[in-house]
């Protein structure tokens, strides 16, 4: 009986291991993720910050040249 037990014993702590080790890759992953979207979220507030200037920089050329005209 006992060795019927500690068989099962075994084959639980088997598949706890193996959860364990599946749970720490997805967590891996997951981390992954977060890591890349705040890279990426960084890089496009950056891009949408440079293109508002940029916007910005033009309209200013255009009004001198419309203010030189006038």
């Amino acid at each position: 009986m006992s060795s019927t037990l500690e068989d099962h014993e075994e084959v639980c702590a088997q598949r706890y291991a193996d959860i364990e080790r599946r749970l720490g890759s997805v967590e891996d992953k997951v981390e992954n993720l977060r890591t890349e979207m705040g890279e990426n979220f960084r890089r496009n507030t950056t891009m949408m910050i440079s293109g508002f200037g940029l916007v910005i920089s033009v309209l200013g050329i255009i009004g001198t040249f419309i203010g030189l005209n006038l």
